[in-house]
């Protein structure tokens, strides 16, 4: 084998070293890279969600105590409104306030009435 061909073999050999070096380095990199903004993406979607899930709450809360304060609902939940759910909690009252269903629950944690319009 003559030296020009030990040369070349050298060479080649250490391109190949060199571009396998380099192809992993920038694969790490990207890897890295892409690994990051999936995870800054992934945060700024949760905290995107919080904020409207916690908005909801807040809505659904002030919802929940208007009804729970009214006299008439207190009056349905002591047993001296029976008409209370037929007149009031009806498709277009619970609609007209933005919620589908309705559940009352007494101080025994028994379910006094469940209204659904969901579907």
């Amino acid at each position: 084998m003559t030296l020009r061909r030990k040369t070349q073999i050298a060479l080649g050999i250490t391109l190949l070293l060199l571009l396998l070096l380099l192809d992993l380095t920038f694969t790490n990199f990207l890897r890295r890279s892409a690994e990051q903004t999936d995870r800054e993406r992934i945060t700024l979607n949760l905290s995107r969600a919080v904020v409207s899930i916690n908005a909801e709450a807040k809505t659904l809360s002030a919802i929940a105590a208007n009804w729970a304060h009214s006299d008439a609902t207190w009056n349905y939940m002591n047993g001296r409104n029976p008409d209370y759910a037929a007149d009031t909690l009806n498709r277009n009252a619970l609609t007209e306030i933005g919620i589908s269903s309705m559940i009352f629950i007494d101080s025994g944690n028994m379910v006094r009435l469940f209204r659904n319009f969901s579907s």
